[in-house]
């Protein structure tokens, strides 16, 4: 597409900040998740007759913003075909299980004192942060933002 007014430059530039606020805004969130894994999951538990993989938090992955009619849809997830177990016999749905109640404060088959709870608090944190991060990265491209 060739630019043929300034007003045209001034758009394709906004939607290329746009874009990569999107994406930077994603990477810390990405980032967050996988500290809460570590801190609220990973460090409240020592597992006694195994040794950690950390496949969990491995898993947790972003993907490319994608651009919808009216902005961009981040997508932040647990990759399920990066997360398995060494376990043959045993499901993706059982799997899921496993991380499930991880989340839920039980690791190993033993109830976790302090932790789990991942989800709530990185969807806490997306949502008391998703907006702040997002006019903060657009003003560091130099975007005029209210």
């Amino acid at each position: 597409m060739a630019i043929k007014t300034k007003q045209e430059l001034k758009q394709m530039l906004t939607e290329k900040y746009i874009k990569q606020a999107v994406d930077e805004v994603a990477l810390i969130i990405e980032q967050e998740w996988k500290k809460l894994m570590q801190d609220l999951f990973y460090d409240t538990y020592s597992p006694e007759f195994y040794s950690r993989t950390f496949q969990m938090i491995d898993s947790i992955m972003k993907l490319e913003p994608v651009k919808t009619n009216n902005g961009y849809t981040i997508h932040i997830k647990m990759d399920e075909l990066t997360y398995h177990t060494p376990y043959e016999h045993y499901s993706i749905n059982e799997v899921w299980n496993f991380t499930e109640m991880g989340f839920r404060g039980i690791s190993g088959g033993q109830p976790i004192v302090v932790g789990g709870h991942v989800y709530e608090n990185i969807l806490d944190y997306v949502n008391n942060n998703l907006i702040k991060l997002f006019k903060s990265k657009l003003m560091e491209l130099g975007l005029n933002v209210k």
